[in-house]
């Protein structure tokens, strides 16, 4: 069980780098890996982030996550963790006029 966790953190730090959000001009991404055989989630974040918002926040988010799922809510387990990312974020760093999306907000799905 230990191992396979150890893994599936290992898998999220190389998704981030392997998905370039650690690329951005801002350093303001954030990503949000469950894996469910592992029954591991973690919310990864770029330097800005890291510096602004502590590590407590996003575990707090994770630990709300895996509340909701083991009750078998999994839609509302995403929901509550996005809107708690979203308040979060656009609180510490407000959408600038001449801000650009540099990511895709997309759902990845990796098998």
């Amino acid at each position: 069980k230990y191992y396979k966790k150890q893994k599936a953190a290992q898998s999220a730090q190389e998704q981030f780098y392997n998905l370039g959000l650690n690329r951005t001009k801002t350093n303001q991404a954030l990503m949000f890996f469950v894996s469910f055989d592992e029954k591991y989630a973690q919310i990864i974040t770029d330097s800005e982030i890291s510096k602004k918002i502590s590590d407590d926040y996003w575990q707090e988010t994770i630990d709300n996550f895996i509340k909701d799922v083991k009750r078998n809510e999994l839609s509302k387990a995403y929901i509550n963790a996005i809107d708690s990312c979203s308040s979060v974020l656009i609180k510490e760093f407000p959408i600038k006029h001449d801000d650009k999306n540099e990511l895709s907000n997309e759902v990845i799905e990796l098998r």
